[in-house]
């Protein structure tokens, strides 16, 4: 008895609770009722809410019969004004929005208009469908004229789209992976807006909290503002339902109103309207603050050699910080040309590999060679090395252990991964040998592609899954498309990347069904870039693999497509070049390791800039560009400019100058992460070994081994063993043999 009556208290007094009349702040309550005891039934479940006309307007629907309803509430909440029926059945009235003269409310996969003078609906409406998933969150940009949808959550992505009236899908941007979002509201008050708000139940864990969220359009980014919501049940955590943004409900502060349950059960009646302070004009965002250091760089560096540089990436502000970089050069006037799609070139790989019986597979791009993956009938694997005009120049077994074999391949400078039954083989080019297995158990292979920065494997199926791997066959994150993938391929050229492309079988039959989507690597998003492949042959093709070649001489990014049609008796495969019109970064300027990330406030990351003296006597230019959801500076440019020198010669001679002795010099930078140099001079001609170890003596990698003539030199070391793999931090030692000069330094990794 007692509980009761301290529940029924806490009940009355909540919902009694008047406006407040003292100064709030930001993410501070002004006020709040139970909205779901005002309904007559009282309503079991209110899901959305708007505020237009001086009113609160309320979605609810009455189970067992479910009779859904549009409840009209006074702006004190005190009062239920009226309601009417929206009908009774198989709807979904999630959310609701406001354009100044209609309401309108999503239902299943469709918008709905409604009459804010009957209350009932109008008949217009648009459609917009998520195939099995309901139209979840709904709002309205005056501006535009647009309205942003969100769809129930597939898997662990929910997708935000921009449409117009006519229901055709704008934009697209992803979600935050940690959160199931109710409800969006539209923001045209806040500095440095518009925003769009999601209203989401975040879970890390089990670590669970209801909070709303500011996004920007601009940047297509989250800037990291949020507020987090106060629960008003006195029984359970508050679950997000509708939330909605008003200048209106008090003209002296922007509003952000939020309809919260507390729902043990639909019959409670706990659906809390909780208002909040969202003003931020007058006051500094607590958003994020990026700082770099350095903001430009200018350097000299010798002819064949390389020198990694640091950026500093600060957060100075209030919340965490997204960034991603990549490169530009200085002047790109006259540099373009072409279109996306624009066919270069298309090899018939049957003809190349001089083999009828060839039924390519996959395609992979290294060391200015295509690797074009094939079956030989009846049951053999062959690996053909292609050169960029469409030569054979060697070919190789595919050795493997399972019962299917190599299906799929990707590749970086050294290495090329194969899927095989219940792993990924790991295949040297230099010594044309598996030098490892990356054990990943059942895994659809269709297609796979390699991201060099993040050391991450992609692999896809034709149901539109793509599973992504670490290199010791750890899941990093699962992402979900509609796509029928039959090839992927990492692209880090591109502006505003890295993206993946997916060689996709087109929706129509008509011509080839080949057809390349651009998405997003980290949501799997299509991000607007497409092209249709050209058709080559007798026979319709098909896509089966792709990879992205960068042709640095003709300034051309190079999507290779591979596209086939098996046909009996006959059979038919062909390599085709797409242009993706590209202006390529610089050859000299490359960005190492990761190229995006997240920082903490005030936390700090490290990008690393890479450079390689490729010519002499030349000084040349570009710029680094970091994107990040710092609205004040979302897009900052560091200057590079590097001269580069010609080698040291002695006087009156055309050649290098002698070292007058052996060294082994110690490497710079030191303590390193994640890469640094070591030099060492050889007075005279010697067989050379500059070897690695561990702490225990074991050896970690070779990085020379032959004969050399007396100079000076550079070697760098990225910190990966000898199959490519990241060593931990800690102490190595690394030593120098030549002749009979033997000498050892230390160096440590830190990360």
């Amino acid at each position: 008895t007692m509980i009761k009556c301290v529940f029924f208290i806490a009940v009355f007094l909540l919902l009694h609770t008047a406006p407040a009349l003292a100064q709030s702040s930001f993410g501070d309550t002004l006020f709040s009722f139970n909205a779901g005891q005002l309904t007559p039934s009282p309503d079991r479940a209110l899901v959305g809410v708007e505020f237009a006309g001086g009113h609160f307007w309320v979605t609810g629907v009455n189970p067992p019969l479910y009779d859904h309803r549009l409840y009209k509430i006074s702006a004190d909440g005190s009062t239920l004004v009226s309601y009417t029926s929206l009908g009774s059945g198989y709807h979904a009235y999630f959310d609701l929005a406001y354009d100044g003269e209609f309401l309108y409310a999503t239902d299943r996969d469709r918008i709905v208009q409604i009459d804010p003078d009957s209350g009932l609906l109008t008949g217009v409406e648009i459609s917009i469908s998520f195939g099995y998933l309901l139209v979840q969150g709904l709002a309205y940009d005056p501006a535009s004229d647009h309205f942003w949808v969100i769809p129930q959550r597939n898997a662990q992505l929910q997708i935000i789209h921009e449409i117009d009236r006519a229901g055709n899908i704008l934009n697209t941007y992803p979600n935050l992976p940690t959160d199931y979002t109710t409800s969006l509201a539209w923001d045209q008050w806040s500095p440095n807006g518009p925003y769009l708000w999601t209203f989401s139940r975040e879970e890390i864990g089990y670590n669970s909290r209801t909070v709303m969220r500011q996004f920007s359009p601009a940047i297509g980014a989250f800037t990291g503002i949020e507020i987090e919501a106060v629960n008003r049940s006195p029984v359970v955590l508050d679950g997000p339902l509708g939330i909605a943004m008003s200048a209106e409900l008090d003209t002296s502060i922007i509003s952000m109103i939020a309809l919260q349950s507390g729902a043990l059960q639909v019959t409670d009646g706990l659906d809390w309207m909780v208002v909040y302070d969202a003003d931020l004009r007058g006051q500094p965002a607590p958003g994020a603050q990026i700082s770099v250091s350095p903001t430009s760089i200018q350097y000299q560096i010798t002819q064949g050699d390389s020198l990694d540089i640091p950026v500093f990436i600060g957060n100075l502000g209030e919340a965490g910080l997204t960034w991603d970089a990549y490169v530009e050069n200085a002047d790109t006037a006259g540099l373009a040309g072409g279109e996306v799609g624009d066919t270069l070139f298309n090899f018939d790989l049957i003809q190349v590999a001089a083999d009828s019986n060839l039924r390519a597979r996959s395609v992979a791009y290294a060391r200015e060679h295509y690797w074009v993956l094939g079956d030989i009938y009846p049951d053999q694997k062959r690996l053909y090395k292609i050169d960029p005009d469409g030569n054979r120049v060697a070919s190789y077994s595919a050795p493997s252990a399972g019962s299917f074999g190599w299906r799929s391949i990707t590749a970086d400078e050294n290495f090329i991964y194969a899927t095989d039954t219940y792993w990924i083989a790991v295949w040297s080019i230099d010594s044309t040998r598996i030098v490892d297995n990356i054990f990943t158990g059942s895994i659809p292979s269709e297609a796979i592609a390699f991201d060099p920065n993040n050391q991450h494997l992609y692999l896809s199926s034709s149901v539109g899954a793509i599973e992504v791997l670490d290199l010791q066959g750890e899941q990093v994150r699962f992402l979900v498309t509609p796509y029928d993938i039959e090839g992927l391929a990492w692209d880090q050229y591109s502006p505003g990347g890295p993206y993946l492309w997916a060689w996709v079988v087109a929706e129509d039959s008509s011509g080839s069904r080949c057809e390349a989507l651009r998405l997003d690597p980290q949501s799997g998003v299509f991000t607007g870039v497409r092209f249709r492949g050209a058709n080559y042959g007798s026979y319709q093709n098909f896509p089966e693999s792709a990879a992205i070649r960068p042709d640095f001489a003709n300034q051309k990014l190079v999507f290779a497509g591979l596209q086939r049609d098996d046909v009996y008796p006959g059979n038919e495969a062909f390599l085709a070049g797409y242009d993706l019109d590209v202006i390529l970064p610089p050859a000299w300027l490359q960005l190492v390791d990761a190229t995006a990330g997240s920082v903490a406030p005030q936390g700090e990351d490290t990008l690393t800039v890479r450079f390689h003296a490729m010519m002499a006597d030349t000084t040349t230019a570009a710029v680094i560009k970091i994107g990040s959801n710092d609205l004040t500076q979302p897009l900052l440019e560091i200057p590079v400019s590097i001269a580069m020198l010609a080698p040291v010669t002695a006087i009156g001679s055309d050649e290098p100058a002698v070292p007058a002795q052996f060294s082994l010099e110690q490497n710079y930078p030191n303590p390193f992460n994640p890469s640094t140099v070591i030099s060492y001079q050889l007075s005279g001609v010697s067989d050379v070994a500059l070897t690695i170890y561990n702490v225990l003596g074991e050896k970690i990698i070779t990085l020379v081994n032959g004969r050399q003539p007396a100079g000076r030199y550079r070697v760098q070391w990225d910190g990966r063993d000898q199959v490519g793999r990241r060593v931990s931090s800690g102490v190595y030692l690394y030593r120098l043999s030549a002749g009979d000069f033997v000498q050892m330094r230390k160096m440590f990794l830190l990360k």
